[in-house]
């Protein structure tokens, strides 16, 4: 298309009309303003920030974001650019406007989502104008937040009557806001949070689903129920509720101090409730008896709740409970009857989320056995910090449906054998941020661990010794993804040679060899005159090991063998081991002087090993009294002459 552009110079030729003749492409081919604009032809958007004007954006934008503009005043002809374009979406927020002419929505003709935001200069009355220039029923969605809007215009929705969202979040709206709603027979989500109410009146919202009223002053419930059929009652529902499909209700962060059955009369389709962050001293009973569609019920951040009724949580569609940071004591031996460990949960018959995190729990088994016993269909449990410093025997035996377990930031050292056993479904275990120093086989066996997809150990003290030798095997057999942390997470926190190390470097023959054999038993005996040979020290270097080993046999004066479960489970000393046996059958059982250092478990005990600590009398290496008798009657074993050459030592 050819288009004419004329313009008048008169301050430079005023006897003469300049004539420009442009080639013009279709709109189409309109570049998006970089770097001012991002647009995306996926999404069907564009972005815009730092800019003085509207600029014109490609036809295939239908939804426009202005955030951090200069954009002082915002009038009909000023948002002429987006009226060229079937723009359906207009965002405008932070863009420091002062003043909102009431005909800048005029042209809008395709307008359904509408948004002003942090425009604090915004008059809330010029809005209501602009909205009486729009399409009646053309707007579907409209967000007005952190304007500090103090007074809601009544008529503010006059004519707008498709309205199903509606968010006035952060102003500084009071009690009188709701009445601005009464028209918008469709709304189905409201949110009036960050504002300044002290109660609320839903004035009939039939059709209603989400109302978000967290962050205000409400210190006292509004009856949801009619007394009779007046233009607030729902009369599809017999006149008993002014919102009877509401699902969705947050009173999180208000001043609530009570809570009652009476509240909640005439919410049947109530399915979620938030009442975090209030005041509440108690829970009584029965409170929720009366919400028969209730499935999830948020009470949290409550440090003011002292006491629980034994029927509080007495509603079986309950399928999510979280009383997560109320520092409650779940502890049945106080002086007080806080709760009832035998009936608090005993109601739940499809609970399958429970969060009691960041409360207390006694570590008494008759306690925790209790709150625990009546759920078997339980999912998720979460006990993340509730001061636990074990895990009573039988704690988690009616669980059999368990497949996400959290206990991290707790204080456990250790369990009763048999404690995970019946969890045939578990897939997720948190015991990060304990105090747990060993992991073995017989902690949680292996086949619990296999069916695991995500353990988590890491920031736990652990005992880096031949103890922790079973997970630090099962670690290298199997997948470490599963491990989450790893391997920044896992480290020796004892003995003190070692602290800081990371397991995945942790070599356990090694450990044993510097911190007992290198550093107590060479030293020792080497102190007393006698010569060792050592493979790292003597060893001829680039022969191979076997010929090295039978060199040095027929050297040496003695074989000492230092036996654990590390050496039952090593090739090569098992091939070493036969060796002994053959020259023991020659030169007799002085040959070789045994040292039990670490109790070789029945699993590791190969025939061999069980032939030779049949034939031979061994030495038990154990700290403290005894001590000095065991390095005596090394040293008597070693200096013990023979009736036959020399052997190995």
């Amino acid at each position: 298309m050819i288009g004419l552009v004329i313009f008048k110079l008169q301050h430079i030729f005023p006897q003469f009309i300049l004539v420009y003749i442009l080639l013009h492409v279709g709109s189409s081919s309109i570049p998006c303003l970089e770097p001012y604009c991002e647009c995306s032809s996926q999404r069907k958007e564009a972005t815009c920030t730092n800019l003085t004007f509207i600029p014109r954006l490609p036809d295939y934008v239908k939804n426009v974001y202005f955030k951090g503009n200069k954009f002082t005043n915002v009038t009909r002809h000023f948002m002429l650019n987006v009226t060229k374009t079937e723009i359906r979406h207009i965002s405008l927020v932070d863009n420091s406007i002062e003043h909102f002419s009431r005909d800048t929505l005029y042209d809008l003709k395709w307008l359904r989502n509408f948004e002003i935001s942090a425009e604090p200069k915004v008059y809330d009355l010029d809005v209501r104008s602009a909205f009486f220039k729009l399409k009646k029923d053309s707007i579907t969605i409209v967000r007005f937040e952190d304007n500090n809007w103090k007074i809601l215009p009544p008529d503010l929705f006059f004519g707008q009557t498709n309205i199903t969202e509606a968010s006035f979040s952060g102003n500084k709206a009071q009690r009188n806001a709701f009445v601005v709603f009464a028209p918008l027979q469709k709304l189905r989500l409201l949110n009036m949070s960050r504002n300044s109410l002290t109660t609320f009146d839903l004035q009939g919202q039939c059709t209603l689903k989400i109302a978000d009223l967290s962050k205000n002053y409400i210190d006292e419930f509004q009856n949801f129920c009619c007394g009779t059929c007046n233009r607030y009652c729902c009369q599809s529902h017999g006149c008993k509720s002014k919102s009877p499909n509401l699902r969705v209700l947050d009173l999180g962060s208000n001043s609530l101090s009570i809570l009652e059955s009476s509240y909640f009369y005439c919410l049947p389709s109530l399915e979620i409730l938030i009442l975090n962050s209030n005041r509440f001293v108690s829970i009584n009973d029965n409170a929720f008896v009366v919400l028969p569609s209730l499935q999830k019920l948020y009470i949290e951040k409550n440090q003011q709740i002292t006491t629980i009724g034994p029927a509080a949580f007495n509603i079986s569609t309950l399928r999510l409970l979280s009383l997560a940071y109320n520092n409650f004591r779940f502890d049945s031996k106080l002086n007080i009857h806080n709760f009832d460990p035998n009936s608090i949960f005993k109601y739940f018959l499809n609970l399958e989320v429970l969060n009691l995190g960041y409360n207390f729990l006694a570590s008494d088994s008759d306690t925790s056995i209790l709150i625990f016993k009546h759920l078997p269909n339980l999912i998720t449990l979460n006990l993340e910090n509730m001061r636990l410093n074990k895990l009573p025997s039988g704690i988690f035996s009616k669980m059999v449906s368990l497949e996400s377990l959290n206990l991290q930031g707790n204080i456990i050292r250790y369990w009763p054998d048999g404690t995970f056993d019946k969890f045939i479904n578990l897939k997720f275990l948190n015991l990060q941020k304990n105090q747990i120093q060993l992991l073995n086989k017989t902690s949680i066996k292996s086949e619990v661990l296999q069916r695991l997809l995500q353990f988590d150990l890491s920031n736990n003290p652990l005992m880096c010794t031949c103890d922790l030798m079973w997970f630090r095997n099962w670690i290298k057999k199997n997948n470490t993804s599963l491990l989450s942390n790893y391997p920044q997470g896992y480290k020796c926190a004892f003995p003190e040679n070692l602290q800081d190390t990371l397991l995945e470097e942790y070599n356990p023959t090694e450990v044993i060899y510097r911190e007992w054999v290198h550093a107590s038993f060479v030293k020792r005996i080497e102190r007393e005159g006698i010569k060792l040979c050592i493979h790292h020290r003597n060893f001829d270097v680039g022969v191979p090991i076997s010929e090295n080993v039978d060199k040095y046999m027929k050297e040496s004066w003695k074989v000492v063998i230092i036996m654990s479960n590390d050496f039952a489970e090593s090739e090569w000393c098992q091939w070493e081991c036969e060796c002994v046996q053959e020259r023991r059958r020659h030169h007799g059982k002085d040959a070789c002087v045994l040292i039990m250092l670490r109790t070789i478990d029945a699993n590791h005990m190969t025939s061999s090993i069980k032939t030779l600590l049949q034939s031979t009398p061994y030495l038990r290496f154990k700290e403290g009294v005894g001590e000095e008798i065991f390095w005596q009657a090394i040293i008597d074993a070693l200096r013990k002459p023979l009736s036959v050459p020399p052997m190995a030592i």
